[in-house]
């Protein structure tokens, strides 16, 4: 499971049912995030002190982050087999990190 700081764009996730954390609680991490290779957050590629952060879906099982301060969205990439399958997604991301990619939104095509 994903879970976003709207705030400064801060991704971090959890595998539910896994209480491998103290207290058997499941242990929550932060996703690293690279644009072309090179590792970054969300804070330093909007160059704010606040992200505005949301997350969206497409019909296609593809995860979008948006930032609502200029529009930006970022497509998260990575070698996942299955769309649908978040499992599998989360484990690829973590080992590798996220990787995004850029598309600024067009004032006559802001939505996704």
């Amino acid at each position: 499971m994903l879970v976003d700081d709207i705030v400064n764009g801060r991704i971090f996730y959890f595998t539910p049912g896994d209480t491998s954390g103290e207290g058997g609680l499941a242990l929550l991490r932060e996703l690293q995030l690279n644009l072309d290779g090179l590792p970054t957050s969300m804070m330093a590629l909007e160059g704010t002190y606040r992200v505005d952060l949301r997350m969206g879906v497409d019909a296609l099982g593809e995860l979008y982050l948006l930032t609502k301060k200029d529009g930006d969205i970022y497509r998260l990439l990575g070698a996942v087999p299955e769309p649908a399958s978040w499992a599998m997604m989360i484990v690829g991301m973590a080992l590798a990190g996220a990787m995004l990619r850029r598309r600024r939104a067009s004032p006559a095509s802001a939505t996704v």
